[in-house]
């Protein structure tokens, strides 16, 4: 029997159909993917986990295999504005009658068993992936690594970025211990590509564990010179890497490479989105990338009016989100976002040492700002996916 028919409807159904928003282990979910065959796949697979710099060394590989004429699947989470940019296929969002398909799919195969939203959506992924031709298969570890739903498939090579804290409450209080949960994606007898330099023992003992092949960045591989300032140059000699120890399986040309780097469509990491005013956004929502983004802005403020459109879930580090910034922004405007995840302003206003002016939402407090600021000022948008997802639906409806 037909579910829903939109998929509104669904996404609305999911978010309340399980007890906990978040709940890590992979039984529940292996019941219902066996059945359907969704663990393993005829394709390389390849799958990312890390605290920061998942997103940018997926669309680099994405981007360098499309070049080559591959057929490339992309899991990656979260959303900045709609659903659908969670499944990729070969560059372009899956649309809403496959999405709408896969769930009710998925959902006729639960046999009572309850899912979380993120479980779900990640075997309706899986599904679509599974009955597309594709020569290529990349996904991102949503949240730690080894309980993460995304575990439950079988991959040819993974890659850890970095490892910091973040998701504390699930993973751990040490980095020895989140490092542990990350390096859960390692497999036995085959390639991992560490970029993480500072390497916590846990990870070191899991590749021993496992008789995994590591491949460690700036010791067995180095980076590239780019020209890509959104991107870290690590970022994008991890992704060249994976493409390298693939090069049997999945041969990719120089020539491709170059032209794949030049391509890469990253969303929400130091973009600028206006010139005059200097307008940029990045979805900073935990120290380290925190710190990144305010290397880039100190880079680009020069004698610049520096005003930040701000705000967080409660449950990250306010103020090591805040930190980098404290003497680069002239003037912080700040509101509760949209979820019940949201930090309250009263939260946030704490950390902050500056006077801050409070809106209703945060498309208020950009619009305000758009009208005060002036041409040679700058205005930066961050803290979270759901800070910038809503200035981006902003630019979206006004195109």
């Amino acid at each position: 029997m037909e579910q829903f028919k939109t998929l509104t409807q669904w996404l609305q159904w999911l978010e309340t159909c399980h007890p906990k928003e978040i709940e890590l282990g992979l039984v529940r979910i292996q019941q219902v993917a066996e059945p359907l065959h969704l663990t393993h796949f005829p394709i390389p697979v390849i799958i990312v986990a890390g605290t920061n710099g998942k997103g940018s060394t997926i669309a680099t590989m994405e981007s360098c295999y499309l070049q080559q004429g591959y057929r490339v699947g992309v899991y990656t989470s979260p959303h900045l504005i709609c659903f659908n940019e969670r499944v990729r296929i070969n560059g372009n969002n899956i649309d809403d009658a496959t999405l709408i398909n896969s769930f009710q799919t998925i959902h006729d195969n639960l046999n009572e068993i309850s899912l979380s939203y993120f479980e779900f959506t990640t075997l309706a992924a899986l599904l679509i992936f599974k009955n597309t031709s594709l020569d290529v298969l990349i996904l991102e570890i949503g949240l730690g690594g080894r309980l993460d739903a995304v575990n439950i498939v079988e991959s040819d090579i993974t890659v850890i970025t970095t490892i910091d804290y973040d998701h504390q409450d699930y993973l751990g209080d040490t980095r020895e211990q989140i490092g542990y949960e990350k390096a859960g994606i390692i497999r036995e007898n085959k390639p991992v590509v560490v970029m993480e330099t500072d390497i916590p023992q846990t990870v070191r003992d899991t590749i021993q564990q496992k008789n995994a092949t590591a491949y460690f960045y700036q010791k067995d591989y180095a980076e590239i010179a780019t020209e890509h300032l959104a991107i870290p140059a690590s970022n994008i000699a991890t992704a060249l890497k994976v493409i390298d120890l693939l090069q049997a399986q999945l041969p990719v040309s120089a020539e491709a490479i170059n032209m794949g780097l030049k391509q890469i469509k990253i969303t929400g990491r130091c973009q600028i989105i206006n010139e005059k005013p200097l307008i940029v956004i990045d979805v900073a929502h935990n120290a380290q990338s925190a710190k990144r983004f305010a290397e880039f802005i100190t880079s680009k403020a020069q004698d610049k009016k520096v005003y930040a459109v701000f705000s967080a879930l409660k449950d990250k580090n306010i103020a090591q989100l805040v930190a980098p910034f404290v003497d680069i922004v002239d003037e912080w405007h700040i509101a509760k976002l949209n979820t019940p995840r949201a930090a309250k302003v009263e939260q946030i206003q704490q950390h902050i040492e500056k006077k801050s002016v409070v809106y209703q939402s945060i498309a208020d407090a950009y619009y305000n700002l758009l009208s005060k600021v002036t041409e040679n000022d700058m205005l930066i948008v961050y803290g979270s996916f759901f800070t910038v997802g809503e200035i981006l639906s902003i630019c979206r409806s006004v195109q």
